[in-house]
């Protein structure tokens, strides 16, 4: 559970890190985490 976590927020964090760095890890870990 911790190396499929931080495959995809890793790679989606770092594209919208630049644009919303104000929700890098509140938009992308719920959202990620149900789709996987």
């Amino acid at each position: 559970m911790s190396s499929l976590g931080f495959y995809p927020m890793r790679i989606s964090g770092t594209r919208q890190f630049s644009k919303s760095e104000q929700r890098p890890t509140v938009y992308f870990p719920p959202k990620l985490h149900i789709q996987i």
